[in-house]
């Protein structure tokens, strides 16, 4: 949301006509609150029906911790209701918030019951993801007038609008971003996830994208019907822009084969321009997604496709029919897969469908890759403490085998000097030396075969955390380049 709330103060006479009409500063708080738990319910509405076509203990886990942190969400959420929306009379278009408390909190008290009566506090609780929360753009604005008041419904009206635009961005965003994700993760299962048990784990992660993409245009659709219920859908960006379907995100496959005259085959500028941040190219003047060149390119394929059809029918003598319906059916469907990604979906051009500019296109593009690289950075970060964790491991182990080392040869000298009639006694001794020495040498050839042979080196007193923070700090190299493996020779040891 705070993309939403950036938003809403972009504009200081807005914000100073807000100001002066309402003196409470967290209203844009409640109706942000209420925005995010109408989004919870969504995504709660997705995981019952995901959980009722696959039945497992982990999500029904999951969707008994979200109902009880919703509970307590809408319970906090709703006070706030008594303060903003007033109380709703008989026959009042509003929600019945006192009603809904006194509910809430006896679904809350249902913790120390029996067995039978828990199950079905839990049967009556599968609702909870249906249950309205009366925001303004569920409810009709003439009737909210009489009860409310116009210059309070206005206020609220347009806070709403705001943070509906900017977490219906936020939302687009993220579809985009799933979408990518859907196909490199497909992708990588295909080509290398071999084994039941690979397999499995990488269809539950795509199912788990999967859900994600589903919520995120789930989302997008209820934030532009909501806006166009309220009529406030020309005042924004999103005017003229349509509901989100799942052919939206479909994009050219790189997993699959390549077509005749793939190779003439160029992505359009929408494709990079999202992707690749490429603000050294204008907005307008999309080519579209999958765009061909029109050099003689049907001339190349109607050739190729010839040539193709002519050396299977000499391998194939014998199968002359069969042949014929594979290859006819072959070439529909390289045509179906031709005009599926000759025409670009609506997501990659903004501009020429939406009421969104150039400078606010750019702004949001920014932004989005602004917080993905935060998010890499981050990611950098806790592979850096991995890697720090590691090395303190590598060094402990070392001082710990030369401490048994340093036991065992004590331990020599003194049966060596007071009992030298124990020759057994020696031998296992020596023994237990040999081994320490063994595993010290061992372990710091994987020290410097992984890159870290410096911090052998130093000097004695120094602690690790120090000689860290300097790396941190950019004054002192992580590993030493020279000592780290190639890939080639990596995958010889292994």
């Amino acid at each position: 949301m705070n993309r939403a709330i950036d938003l809403l103060l972009s504009n200081p006479i807005k914000v100073a006509k807000l100001r002066d009409t309402v003196k409470d500063k967290r209203m844009a708080e409640f109706m942000s609150e209420g925005l995010e738990l109408e989004r919870q319910q969504r995504h709660l509405q997705l995981l019952v029906v995901k959980e009722k076509n696959y039945p497992n203990e982990t999500d029904e886990e999951t969707i008994r911790h979200k109902h009880l942190s919703l509970q307590k969400s809408i319970k906090s959420w709703f006070e706030l209701c008594l303060k903003y929306m007033g109380l709703a009379a008989k026959g009042s278009p509003l929600v019945d918030v006192i009603t809904a408390l006194d509910s809430i909190q006896s679904k809350m008290r249902t913790k120390g019951v029996k067995k039978q009566k828990k199950q079905k506090a839990r049967e009556s609780t599968t609702a909870l993801e249906e249950w309205p929360l009366g925001l303004p753009s569920a409810l009709s604005r003439v009737e909210l007038e009489e009860w409310l008041g116009s210059k309070h419904v206005n206020v609220l009206i347009e806070y709403e609008t705001s943070l509906r635009e900017g977490a219906a961005f936020d939302v687009l965003h993220a579809v985009l971003l799933t979408s990518d994700q859907l196909q490199s993760m497909g992708y990588d299962k295909s080509k290398n996830m071999k084994g039941y048990k690979y397999n499995t784990k990488a269809q539950e992660k795509l199912q788990q994208v999967k859900l994600q993409c589903n919520s995120g245009m789930v989302d997008w659709n209820a934030h532009c019907a909501a806006l166009i219920l309220m009529g406030t859908i020309d005042d924004t960006q999103m005017k003229g822009l349509p509901d989100i379907s799942k052919e939206d995100t479909t994009q050219w496959s790189v997993d699959k084969n390549q077509l005749a005259g793939a190779s003439r085959t160029t992505d359009g500028q929408a494709y990079t321009w999202f992707r690749q941040a490429s603000l050294q190219n204008t907005v307008k003047g999309f080519s579209g997604h999958g765009t061909k060149c029109t050099c003689n390119d049907d001339e190349t394929i109607n050739a190729r496709k010839k040539k193709r059809i002519k050396k299977q029918a000499i391998k194939k003598k014998e199968k002359k029919t069969s042949d014929a319906v594979s290859l006819n059916s072959a070439e529909d469907e390289d045509n179906n897969d031709e005009t599926a990604t000759d025409k670009p979906s609506w997501i990659y051009e903004l501009n020429e469908h939406g009421n969104i500019n150039t400078a606010d296109l750019e702004a949001w593009i920014y932004e989005g890759n602004c917080v993905q690289w935060f998010r890499c950075e981050v990611e950098m970060l806790r592979w850096q403490e991995q890697h720090e964790f590691k090395q303190a491991d590598f060094l402990r182990v070392i001082r710990s085998f030369t401490a048994e080392k340093n036991a065992w040869m004590q331990a020599c000298e003194m049966l060596a000097s007071e009992e030298p009639s124990k020759i057994g006694y020696l031998a296992f001794a020596r023994e237990h030396i040999t081994m320490m020495d063994a595993q010290i040498e061992q372990t710091t050839t994987r020290l410097k075969e992984a890159g870290y042979a410096h911090l052998l080196d130093l000097p004695r007193g120094k602690l690790l955390s120090s000689h860290l923070s300097r790396v941190r700090a950019g004054e002192a190299a992580m590993w030493v380049p020279m000592m780290v493996h190639s890939d080639v020779e990596v995958e010889q040891l292994v």
